[in-house]
């Protein structure tokens, strides 16, 4: 939100996103692009940068890698894809590919679109440590979400309550896609 990541001095740098966000710090989009162009440099000719290769914004800093790429998502185009995704009894469901070769297939306990992305860069930041699928989705699996993140609050005559801090347009509309999903 400030800045201060360009403080890092990463060995690996997973970037989901890259869009108009805390224009209060940042005079506009290219002011954002030039600042992950610097961090994604960043990592050096040593380094390993992850990119989702859903969003544009993302796919246009592959240019600025030195090091080792790893592209991720939905996308026909990415090295670790997802396909096959469903929501169903509370279980977030997709299966991975990588280079076209099935790997297995990830649970999430946390619903929408936007996890199996996240669980897709966590899978690729996990296998580049040397750590196999298989204890990766382990984990994944493990997970229950974080505090004010589509947090169930409680239930009130058969009205659950969910929590979300979702305050940008993307975030907003993947807390709506989840919540449809999901109900």
């Amino acid at each position: 939100s400030d800045g201060s990541f360009l403080n890092l001095l990463p060995w690996m740098a997973v970037i989901t996103n890259v869009e108009e966000d805390h224009l209060d710090h940042y005079k506009n989009l290219d002011a954002i692009r030039s600042a992950f162009q610097e961090f994604v440099r960043k990592t050096g000719a040593n380094g390993v940068v992850v990119l989702n290769y859903d969003c544009e914004e993302t796919r246009q800093l592959a240019s600025q890698v030195q090091g080792k790429l790893i592209t991720y998502g939905f996308a026909d185009d990415a090295q670790l894809q997802s396909r096959n995704w469903r929501y169903e009894q509370g279980v977030n469901t997709a299966d991975v590919y990588l280079n076209g070769i099935l790997l297995g297939t990830m649970k999430l306990h946390v619903p929408g679109r936007h996890n199996i992305s996240n669980g897709l860069a966590a899978v690729a930041a996990g296998l580049e440590i040397g750590m196999t699928f298989e204890e990766i989705t382990a984990g994944l699996a493990q997970f229950g979400g974080a505090r004010r993140r589509f947090q169930l609050l409680g239930n009130v005559h058969d009205i659950q309550i969910i929590d979300d801090y979702a305050h940008h347009p993307t975030e907003i509309a993947a807390t709506i896609q989840a919540a449809r999903g999901v109900h």
